[in-house]
């Protein structure tokens, strides 16, 4: 027979913004307030633990599979607008702030936003990219 998990109870006090908030997101996610409770304390607890252990140099790897389909004009001029920002390579801080949104690309399209707008915004991480075809029929 398993032993029960033993249970603690604790008084926590918010701000009643961050409050009515908290309830109106666990209702609309159906879970009970210690529930939600319990998996916020487990995610900080584990994005915690992991900065300590990942503090050193880390590899990433960050691949975007896609089909090469080509969409109509339509697609194209919608999502032509052009991104652009200053860099200042002296600054000692980056901001990995990226606002993204879906967009539609044609296949030519794919490898510019990759090189111009996500490696050019990330410049101080990103050191290299790699354009791989896989071809199912071979």
């Amino acid at each position: 027979m398993s032993k029960m998990e033993e249970y603690k109870r604790f008084t926590v006090s918010l701000p009643k913004e961050l409050y009515d908030k908290f309830e109106a997101f666990r209702n609309n996610i159906g879970i009970s307030r210690s529930d939600s409770i319990r998996k916020a304390m487990y995610s900080l607890m584990a994005s915690e633990e992991n900065i300590t252990k990942a503090s050193g140099n880390v590899v990433g790897c960050i691949p975007i599979i896609m089909l090469h389909e080509h969409f109509t004009d339509k697609h194209e001029k919608e999502d032509s607008s052009e991104h652009s920002h200053e860099i200042n390579h002296d600054d000692k801080h980056h901001d990995h702030e990226y606002d993204s949104r879906p967009i539609y690309a044609s296949v030519q399209q794919t490898d510019e936003i990759l090189k111009n707008d996500i490696q050019h915004h990330f410049y101080d991480v990103i050191i290299s990219t790699l354009h791989v075809h896989l071809e199912f029929e071979k």
